[in-house]
């Protein structure tokens, strides 16, 4: 926390909390790795948090004060999103699943309060773009774990063209890049959904009343609607990704 306030006080010396996130997260690593037990899940999980809050309320004052965007903070504050929540998946997943969803879509939202904010005082931060990226990755995992199968994909596609929504709302180019890309994963993902291309055995099938049929209809319309927004958002190769999205 010393090292957190002197980096604060001290912009240019930005890599120092790079290396104090580093130090942090490599001694709680070789705790872990030592001493951990299953009956300390409660406390590691606390004390990993509480890692976490320094590093996130160090970043919230970034945003208060309107400090300059770096491209270090800017990693230490992806690398502490992303390593807090890896742990946290490792911990808490294995023994007690049914509550991961819940606690990955309110850290998603917990990201949402520095992307509100950013955009409010500094919207042409680059610090915008990460905090948006953070919320709508940790929300698209948050779905995976919560749900299953077709399920998964339908929610997905809603999700997808909610993205592709935003990127013409407000003219985030990076948005309709990410959902075009999670279009792939969506089709990827659909392809090993069990009963997706065949489904046995076939004497209990429902042609129209069943999930297999309300993903496949969600991800139709999803690209539809996303290759019509496409049309007023400003991304290279525009007219052959809305050829790719109405073929699908």
């Amino acid at each position: 926390a010393g090292l957190l306030a002197v980096v604060l006080i001290r912009q240019s010396w930005v890599l120092l909390e790079l290396l104090t996130l580093a130090g942090t997260y490599l001694t709680f690593s070789a705790w872990h790795s030592t001493y951990y037990s299953e009956d300390a899940l409660l406390l590691t999980v606390l004390f990993l948090t509480l890692f976490w809050v320094l590093f996130y309320i160090a970043d919230l004052y970034s945003v208060f004060t309107r400090q300059q965007s770096h491209p270090l903070r800017q990693l230490v504050n992806i690398l502490n999103a992303g390593i807090y929540y890896a742990y946290l998946y490792a911990l808490v997943n294995k023994e007690h699943h049914e509550m991961m969803g819940m606690l990955t879509i309110i850290l998603a939202f917990i990201y949402a309060l520095p992307a509100w904010l950013t955009l409010r005082r500094d919207p042409g931060s680059l610090l915008l773009r990460d905090y948006i990226m953070m919320f709508v990755i940790l929300t698209i995992t948050a779905t995976s774990i919560q749900f299953s199968g077709f399920v998964t994909v339908t929610l997905w596609a809603v999700e997808a063209a909610v993205l592709m929504w935003c990127a013409q709302r407000w003219g985030y180019r990076y948005l309709a890049a990410a959902a075009l890309l999670f279009f792939l994963v969506i089709v990827g993902k659909l392809c090993f959904v069990k009963g997706a291309l065949a489904y046995f055995p076939i004497e209990e099938f429902t042609p129209i009343f069943n999930s297999r049929f309300l993903a496949f209809t969600a991800i139709a319309a999803s690209m539809g609607a996303s290759a019509y927004l496409l049309t007023n958002v400003e991304i290279s190769q525009r007219e052959t990704f809305r050829t790719l999205l109405h073929s699908g």
